[in-house]
């Protein structure tokens, strides 16, 4: 009976565990808007300034660019255009989902 116990005990704590690490894992979407600062093609990046300063933004393979509805690649931000950016934390890194430039 004790050992019965003891594995519910156990199972119980892992399923606490799992569940209070689910909004880490999901991740947040966090979104900001600024002015393109920097657009760099090699490293796939663009800096933007906001109201917490300059931040570094990451396009990734899954990363959408877009401008009045239609899909827009990296070389077509400019430095000075307003964008909108819908990202994710990864580290200390800034992953961008979506980039609306508006």
């Amino acid at each position: 009976m004790l050992k019965k116990l003891s594995t519910v005990s156990i199972f119980i704590i892992a399923v606490v565990l799992i569940v209070g690490q689910l909004p880490a894992l999901a991740g947040n979407t966090l979104d900001v808007t600024g002015k393109v600062k920097d657009v760099d093609l090699d490293e796939k990046s663009i800096v933007v300034g906001t109201e917490d300063g300059d931040k570094v933004f990451y396009i990734e393979k899954n990363s959408q660019i877009k401008q009045g509805g239609k899909n827009k690649k990296l070389k077509d931000i400019s430095i000075g255009m307003v964008v909108e950016i819908k990202y994710q934390k990864s580290g200390d890194d800034n992953i961008v989902e979506v980039i609306n430039i508006t």
